[in-house]
Formats: structure tokens, sequence, C-alpha cells
């Protein structure tokens, strides 16, 4: 499963609950934000296609359980 955050710069996706990505990513195509709710776990990678290109924001205690970060 691939995720593909394709908002406009500065828009803002909020994940409300557990996120099971498998063996995909969550992927930043643009400058936007992604916020991670209380309690939502996101399981597996979060991406972004360029350096410097996406904010993750933990509204609370939040895990992901992979790599945050360009890969």
């Amino acid at each position: 499963c691939q995720i593909n955050l394709q908002g406009a710069p500065l828009d803002v996706v909020t994940f409300g609950d557990d996120v099971n990505v498998g063996s995909g990513n969550i992927n930043f195509l643009q400058d936007s934000e992604l916020e991670l709710a209380n309690g939502a776990d996101i399981t597996g990678n979060i991406d972004t296609d360029a350096a410097s290109q996406g904010t993750v924001s933990f509204l609370g205690n939040s895990n992901v359980n992979g790599i945050l970060g360009v890969s």
C-alpha cells in the first residue's frame, strides 16, 4: 500500500486512528503537514521525495513503527 500526500503546500492531513501501510510508504509529494492524533500509530515508513519537504506533528502520544525521513 502507498499513501501519497498530494495536498498543496501547507495543507494539513490528520490521521485520527492507526494506519498500517505495510510494505509501502506514506509519501509527501508536496510540502504539506501530517498530523497524528493522540494514540494514532503508524506501521510503515513516512517518506518524502525531497529533503526538508513535509512536516509530521504529533498531537499526543503516537508511534511511527518504521523509518521517518528521506529514503
